[in-house]
């Protein structure tokens, strides 16, 4: 489920519309590496300093990669990794950018993505 944005005037192209700091922000190859044990526990462990709220938000993203299959028939379950690749956006296409090639993970941006 996706917000819904009208624009009351004519809004120029490349406007910024909304700024929100990512929750989570790693670079786009994490998108390809295979998931593991070990990744998992390192992302959680990175949102062990974030405060309850925002794990229970983070952890309430869609997740469409919640277990996964390493070997076969043997699966490991990635609820942190999971909303990561389910819910991803690059941070800047602009080339040349400081965060070009790193994506991140926002709470309210996403809603609206969706919409794109």
């Amino acid at each position: 489920m996706g917000l819904g944005l009208i624009a009351t005037r004519d809004i120029p192209a490349g406007t910024r519309i909304l700024t929100e700091k990512p929750v989570w922000a790693c670079p786009q190859r994490f998108l390809t590496d295979e998931p593991s044990l070990e990744r998992e526990q390192a992302v959680k462990e990175a949102f062990a300093s974030c405060s309850r709220r925002a794990r229970s938000d983070f952890l309430r993203l869609t997740n469409n990669y919640s277990v996964y299959e390493v070997s076969h028939k043997q699966y490991i379950d990635t609820p942190y990794t999971g909303v990561i690749l389910s819910n991803a956006i690059p941070l800047n296409l602009a080339t040349g950018s400081a965060r070009c090639g790193e994506v991140g993970v926002f709470l309210k941006v996403r809603l609206i993505f969706y919409l794109l």
